[in-house]
């Protein structure tokens, strides 16, 4: 589900930025901005934040994120797929 079904922004970025022999030789890779929080002193907000180019301002900088179950046994914790959920419900 991970490799080819990732929904989380972030995931779907750091599986783009990993060179493949299927890929177009002059295909240029993803490249992710920022830089890693730190593990022991992660914020409540995404730690993601800083380096999602999808990221929104008000929204995910804000409280903490609650995971949302997308299929059964997948979870993800990012707002956006928690607002794409709700739309579709």
């Amino acid at each position: 589900t991970l490799f080819h079904g990732a929904l989380h922004p972030y995931t779907q970025a750091l599986l783009s930025s990993i060179p493949s022999v299927t890929r177009q030789a002059k295909s240029k890779l993803e490249s992710i901005e920022g830089t890693v929080p730190f593990p022991m002193n992660l914020p409540e907000q995404c730690g993601f934040y800083s380096r999602c180019k999808h990221a929104i301002d008000g929204k995910c900088n804000v409280g903490p994120i609650k995971m949302t179950e997308v299929k059964s046994g997948h979870l993800v914790r990012c707002v956006l797929v928690e607002q794409d959920n709700e739309t579709e419900a």
